[in-house]
């Protein structure tokens, strides 16, 4: 497997710095730039990620970036979002939140492309499916969502705490779009 050197991460809320830590604890990538709209929130982040350092099996650089940062990025992972409509009021369809995440991509885009960024992107933002097509469509660039993922996660973690095993010896597999139409 090829290494990865640098990651992009655009929108450093919850997830955003979630997934940043992550990458950073487990010396997944040598450089991390995190972006946001909030570029304050952003510094923060990466602030707090970086005073880590001393507890990680290798060194990462952690930085609050912008889009030039992203040129030579192998993977950018796409956390920003619009309004958490869904999160807010789970009583509605999951599409009917679509006009904002698809707003903020509109504004995502056309930078990325400006900064020739042409690695992977990995999209985390929601509803996860119809984004990561929007971002392909987009992008032309190869682009990976991770709904049924994270689904299959939860699943485990679930059914695990059931049968009083670790979530690490329960493997399923959510199949289809991440959402209602899911098996």
């Amino acid at each position: 497997m090829r290494k990865i050197g640098k990651v992009g991460i655009i929108g450093a809320g919850h997830v955003g710095s979630h997934v940043a830590a992550m990458l950073a604890s487990q010396g997944v990538c040598g450089q991390i730039a995190l972006l946001d709209i909030d570029q304050k929130k952003a510094l923060a982040h990466s602030q707090d990620i970086a005073d880590g350092m001393a507890y990680w099996p290798r060194p990462v650089r952690v930085w609050a970036g912008d889009y030039q940062d992203l040129a030579d990025a192998d993977l950018v992972v796409m956390a920003a979002c619009g309004a958490a409509i869904g999160f807010l009021l789970p009583s509605i369809a999951r599409l009917d939140e679509l006009a904002s995440p698809v707003a903020v991509m509109d504004q995502i885009v056309p930078q990325l492309k400006a900064c020739g960024f042409g690695g992977v992107v990995v999209s985390i933002s929601n509803p996860c499916d119809v984004i990561a097509q929007y971002l392909q469509k987009a992008l032309g660039l190869t682009v990976i969502g991770t709904g049924t993922a994270l689904d299959s996660a939860r699943l485990s973690r679930r059914l695990a705490g059931l049968l009083g095993a670790a979530p690490q010896s329960v493997s399923v597999y959510m199949l289809g779009e991440h959402g209602d139409s899911q098996v």
